[in-house]
């Protein structure tokens, strides 16, 4: 198992350039001068998870999913924005997902924006991901509700809420939604080259509702996040930054009836990255006891998404994770990125490896001096 690490590592190590799996499918829109537009959104992707535990099964997503968009900005501080999403899996017949998106974006001030609608969502937050897996940027990319975000020089928020599934009085499906807060409070200049910053976070996870009729029970997850960045930046070709950082993440059972295994959990995510304009490469150590999450990735658990009633108490992982990022062309990027998982009290080796097309568009239909 050690040559099979080292070997990982050496392959890793012969790559030139990455942004990390999060950097790469966040993208910032500006339509400051821009009254009425059109963007068009499009992510390929093939990830597969080649995993032997017991806690979540192996599988393969190959597909890809689009998001056309018109945007409608009146007003300086107000913009409208009306589209569709699809999304396939490839081998199925059918669209995987159809659906309309719409939001309204309300610039308060420099700092405050206020979406409602189609949000900012997934990898947008800024969760480890033993609670809010990057996966689900793939699989479920849209996110609708209610998101404030606020942003000044030493203080980052987001709060939001996700509201995944909506009951009537005869319906026979429970009423699901995510609500969360990520904090990122900095406590050094934008310019220095010592970066320090502390994460406070947290998100809730509600299965139930008050009408309706459904066999679920009530569910309520809560899962906390406090912990410390600290990054490095050397501004070399080679290595343009180096990052370390150490999580505490509480689980939390907060349901009315307790029908998990567990009331509370906690775990330990620390590690060290380095990083230049093309390449990230990441060392992790993970550590927990009784510790469940209902977005984490499930290898990070206590308990098995595959068997009934089967339990470890205790978890202590090792990753390896590698991304490779690349600009074609202003409007498309690609990407490859890899992750490995040691499991110390079982023994086995995971792995997971994807390659990624980006695509963004932007046209103006219409530019006139805004309001």
């Amino acid at each position: 198992m050690k040559s099979v690490l080292f070997f990982t590592f050496v392959i890793w190590a012969n790559f030139l350039y990455s942004q990390g799996f999060e950097k790469f499918f966040t993208h910032k829109c500006n339509t400051d001068s821009n009254v009425l537009s059109v963007s068009v959104k499009n992510t390929n992707f093939v990830k597969n998870n080649e995993y032997f535990n017991d806690f979540n099964e192996g599988y393969t997503i190959f597909g890809y999913f689009i998001k056309p968009e018109l945007i409608y900005k009146p007003f300086n501080k107000v913009s409208f924005t009306q589209g569709i999403f699809l999304q396939s899996y490839f081998g199925e017949k059918q669209l995987t997902k159809l659906r309309p998106v719409f939001s309204i974006n309300f610039q308060a001030n420099k700092n405050l924006k206020i979406i409602f609608g189609d949000i900012k969502g997934t990898v947008y937050h800024n969760l480890p991901e033993p609670v809010f897996d990057p996966e689900l940027y793939l699989t479920e990319n849209t996110e609708n509700g209610l998101q404030i975000l606020y942003s000044k020089k030493y203080l980052k928020t987001d709060f939001w809420i996700n509201w995944e599934q909506y009951i009537f009085t005869d319906s026979n499906f429970p009423e699901i939604f995510t609500a969360g807060l990520s904090n990122i409070i900095k406590l050094t200049e934008n310019e220095s080259m010592h970066n320090f910053s502390i994460k406070l976070s947290g998100i809730v996870t509600h299965t139930g509702g008050q009408i309706g009729h459904r066999d679920v029970p009530v569910e309520t997850i809560t899962n906390s996040v406090s912990g410390f960045d600290y990054s490095l930046t050397t501004n070399t070709k080679l290595l343009k930054n180096i990052k370390l950082f150490s999580y505490y993440i509480g689980s939390f059972d907060t349901s009315p009836e307790k029908n998990l295994p567990y009331l509370s959990g906690f775990g330990i995510l620390s590690g060290i990255n380095f990083s230049n304009n093309i390449i990230d490469l990441e060392l992790q150590h993970w550590y927990s006891d009784y510790y469940f999450s209902e977005k984490g990735n499930e290898i990070f658990q206590s308990i098995s998404h595959i068997y009934t009633n089967y339990y470890e108490d205790q978890r202590a992982l090792i990753l390896t994770k590698m991304f490779f990022n690349k600009n074609i062309y202003k409007f498309l990027k690609i990407g490859i990125g890899a992750d490995t998982y040691y499991d110390f009290y079982n023994q086995t080796f995971d792995f997971t490896f994807g390659f990624y097309i980006k695509t963004y568009f932007n046209f103006i239909l219409k530019r006139n001096k805004i309001i």
